[in-house]
């Protein structure tokens, strides 16, 4: 089952000319910009989606990744946020 789907473009960083709101710890006024693009139809872009399953796999492109520990693993990410995922659809673990 589907429970969420998000889609991203490319985007290109800018920056921002609009001073400083702190001067003694420099922080810039706006903290980041970028401008995104794609073609006509949109075609340029990544469309993420997580699902529910019983199973631990996971899929990059359509091929199989193989779970692992590494902190940018996006197996971990789902493990850290598992009971608030469960928690927001209403299923009892």
């Amino acid at each position: 089952m589907e429970i969420s789907s998000s889609t991203a473009f490319p985007t290109i960083g800018i920056v921002l000319l609009g001073g400083i709101s702190d001067q003694n710890r420099r922080i810039p006024v706006h903290d980041s910009a970028g401008i995104a693009y794609s073609d006509e139809k949109q075609s340029i872009r990544t469309v993420t989606s997580l699902y529910i399953s019983d199973k631990r796999e996971g899929y990059f492109n359509g091929n199989r990744i193989t779970p692992d520990n590494s902190y940018r693993s996006p197996f971990r990410i789902i493990e850290k946020y598992e009971d608030r995922i469960f928690d927001k659809l209403g299923i009892v673990q």
